[in-house]
């Protein structure tokens, strides 16, 4: 189970929301005996998920393959800060900035107006940390929360339009 969630994670981190992966330059793989690889995200051309193992293959044909119980984490590095669409599935959409935020994140509501919206941010187990009504313009105290990784997810009656944030 620790290794399904932990693929679970990895996709997640790679695939999360409908915002761009250039967002973050490298990928970096931690192994528990303290080796670490770096791979920029554009030479990875496909992360397989053999029974124990992840595999990653790059562009030039190299192939490197851990045993997931040696892996003490992965991780990415030199994200972008700034605005980004997120969404615009049925003429609805989303930005959040920051991206890092310190203390207050920022939502803008873009395309067809909406009456009902909520917005719930995530950690990455999936639990739901706060939920609140939407409404354009909306900011949100994340201060508290701590440094890493989360995901917001607005919903409306038709949408549900997931991205990821990283708080500092």
């Amino acid at each position: 189970m620790k290794n399904f969630l932990f693929i679970i994670v990895v996709l997640m981190l790679l695939y999360s929301g409908t915002g761009r992966i250039i967002a973050q330059s490298k990928m970096y793989v931690k192994e528990k005996n303290g080796l670490q690889t770096a791979f920029t995200i554009s030479e990875v051309r496909r992360l397989a998920f053999p029974t124990g193992k992840i595999t990653v293959s790059k562009t030039n044909s190299d192939t490197q393959s851990y045993v997931i119980g040696d892996i003490r984490y992965i991780s990415f590095k030199n994200y972008e800060t700034g605005i980004e669409n997120h969404g615009l599935t049925h003429g609805v959409g989303f930005k959040l900035y920051p991206n890092p935020v310190q203390s207050i994140l920022h939502i803008e509501c873009t395309g067809k107006q909406v009456t009902s919206r909520t917005i719930e941010i995530l950690d990455m187990e999936g639990k739901v940390i706060k939920s609140i009504y939407l409404k354009d313009g909306t900011s949100i105290d994340v201060s508290n929360l701590k440094a890493g990784i989360y995901f917001c997810r607005i919903q409306d009656p038709i949408n549900s339009i997931v991205a990821k944030f990283i708080k500092n």
